[in-house]
């Protein structure tokens, strides 16, 4: 089935507004011409997949943070145990500046480095500066299928956007 067909059928994830992605297309006489420049850029489909892109996303709220590396987490809790401070005493003494690494995986944010700033975020209730990186793929995302052939995707989605006005 092509991604046309499919797309017309409605079964893609109807949480997707693919209509950004359509009026990128319109801007190229054809598929090829869309192709031969580079196609989508990332960005636009990680914000259509996704709803943010990664450039774009530059503080993140460290609730909705998750822990990746569980022992980084744990030797933070220690430190602060440790320190004879309660944990505002302990996370007020954190400079907050440095941006914190995030991945974007399995639908989650998951932090890579940073454990102490974001502990002491947390804690004080601030937003974190963050480095995010996307490690998911959009066109799976948007399609609803983890093998799709980049090339045909660019052009169902073209044809699709010279079929609407």
């Amino acid at each position: 089935m092509s991604v046309l067909n499919y797309l017309l059928e409605g079964l893609n994830n109807s949480n997707i507004d693919l209509t950004p992605l359509l009026n990128y297309a319109k801007q190229y006489n054809s598929s090829e011409e869309l192709l031969r420049s580079g196609g989508f850029p990332i960005s636009l489909l990680d914000k259509v997949a996704f709803g943010f892109d990664a450039e774009d996303m530059t503080t993140i709220d460290p609730k909705v943070l998750n822990i990746k590396w569980k022992d980084d987490w744990d030797q933070v809790k220690y430190e602060v145990q440790k320190s004879g401070l309660t944990p505002k005493q302990w996370s007020s003494k954190i400079d907050l500046s440095e941006p914190i690494d995030v991945s974007y995986s399995k639908g989650k944010f998951w932090i890579e480095d940073g454990h102490h700033r974001s502990f002491a975020a947390k804690t004080l209730g601030k937003t974190l500066n963050a480095n995010v990186e996307i490690d998911e793929k959009p066109i799976p995302k948007i399609m609803g299928t983890k093998n799709y052939n980049y090339d045909e995707f660019v052009r169902d989605i073209y044809d699709k956007s010279t079929n609407i006005s």
